[in-house]
């Protein structure tokens, strides 16, 4: 679905977070207060081709990825760097002048005084800082108080949050929609391709996902692509404080309810999947210097490992917070084994997904858990790794030491593959569920 929005208004006064407007411009920049906008050059097609070959950037932009070589980057750049017509591009710098994104007012018409408007953050460090919005500020007020246009309007596919949330703060409009505008790659994953699967073999399938109070939209019950999705309004749970965080994971559970009896009360389920939840890291022998921790994620004990790398500094772990899913599984690729860890304290059986992406990866897997998982014993069984309770730290570096034999990693990550496509395919789990109803 693609959504139409548009903004109208004449002597609109646009002004950036730190109250600036524009202070400056001139010939070659348009200049606020985090950033400033610059024409291309030539000079700018290495990285313009390196954001364009970006899936995660390009996915919702324009008509949507599309692999692109230098060659064909370089026909395209002289209607890029041209500001004469109807097209009009700027490149978006930092204070420190690093490009960090590209903006522009698109299809101009110098009759009727309109024009659209598209922006992108392509520098991946840079997302999250203000910059597109504040580009997009500077680029209105350019379009009216310079260009005299009077209506700026866009489009925007539906599912692209971040930029949904975006146009509307910056107070665009929603006019319209196209329905099955565009084609959005499915998401892959253990409980997509699963739930993909129920959905081929004609079973009805419902969802119920949480849509954070920051993005703007309300909860809402839609078809998409044979599925039923649920998508309930709570409150922010990321990039925000701990008393808001605290307070909205607790009325989780009660907006779930209320919005499952509103439009799911007349439905008997067969069948009820649920995600693992997030799960902790045990601390580990900061000594051992034949191996080398990578940890990665936001989840409850993160500010805890972040406080203690800080005061620290183990010479042989590095910390990441969250990471792109393709770089999580490159990361993983990359790795000699993979841990799982989950709390000793765990009452509910839990299988962390996570485990798969190591088998995928043919890697050895370390588990240290509770004993109400039966991960441990499904390690063993396929030997394709090790297993110890998550409170034994004697017995977890013990283990650590046995993966560092080489050849045993090489026969376990063997194994690992192995024993993931006999038994972990979205088919055969599938398989295996059916003939509990059959």
């Amino acid at each position: 679905m693609v959504v139409n929005a548009e903004k109208i208004g004449d002597g609109l006064t646009v002004k950036t977070e730190n109250d600036n407007r524009i202070t400056k411009v001139g010939e070659k920049v348009i200049t606020g207060g985090k950033v400033y906008l610059r024409p291309i050059l030539k000079k700018d097609i290495t990285f313009l081709n390196e954001w364009k070959n970006d899936e995660e950037t390009y996915q919702f932009l324009g008509g949507g990825f599309m692999p692109t070589s230098i060659d064909q980057q370089e026909k395209w750049m002289e209607s890029m760097i041209d500001t004469t017509g109807s097209n009009k591009r700027f490149i978006i710098c930092d204070n420190g002048n690093k490009p960090v994104g590209m903006v522009g007012l698109y299809s101009i018409n110098w009759v009727h005084r309109t024009c659209e408007i598209g922006v992108y953050i392509g520098d991946k460090n840079s997302k999250g800082n203000g910059y597109g919005k504040e580009a997009c500020m500077l680029i209105e007020q350019f379009a009216r108080e310079y260009l005299n246009l009077r209506k700026i309007k866009l489009y925007v596919v539906y599912e692209n949050d971040a930029a949904t949330h975006l146009w509307k703060n910056l107070g665009y409009q929603e006019i319209g929609q196209f329905k099955d505008e565009r084609f959005i790659k499915e998401d892959r994953g253990l409980y997509t391709d699963l739930l993909r699967q129920f959905r081929d073999d004609d079973h009805k399938v419902h969802v119920v996902s949480p849509r954070e109070k920051r993005l703007n939209k309300p909860t809402e019950f839609v078809n998409e692509q044979n599925v039923q999705f649920l998508r309930v309004k709570i409150g922010n749970i990321t990039k925000t404080n701990i008393v808001e965080k605290g307070i909205s994971t607790l009325r989780i559970e009660s907006l779930f309810l209320k919005a499952i009896r509103k439009y799911l009360n007349d439905i008997k389920f067969d069948l009820v999947i649920y995600s693992t939840p997030p799960i902790t890291f045990e601390r580990n022998n900061e000594n051992n210097k034949e191996v080398y921790f990578v940890i990665a994620g936001s989840g409850t004990e993160f500010n805890k490992l972040k406080k203690y790398f800080e005061i620290s500094q183990p010479i042989n772990a590095q910390l990441f917070a969250q990471l792109p899913k393709e770089d999580y599984e490159v990361l993983a690729n990359s790795s000699d084994a993979g841990l799982i860890f989950l709390d000793k304290r765990f009452t509910i059986p839990n299988f962390p997904s996570r485990l798969l992406s190591y088998m995928q990866a043919s890697m050895p897997v370390l588990a240290a858990t509770d004993t109400n998982t039966d991960i441990g014993q499904v390690i063993e069984h396929g030997e394709f790794g090790l297993w110890c309770m998550s409170n034994d730290v004697e017995e977890f570096n013990k283990k650590v030491q046995q993966l560092c034999d080489k050849e045993l990693r090489q026969r376990m990550g063997e194994n690992a593959r192995n024993y993931l496509e006999e038994n972990y395919t979205a088919k055969h789990s599938y398989e295996i569920i059916m003939n509990h109803f059959n």
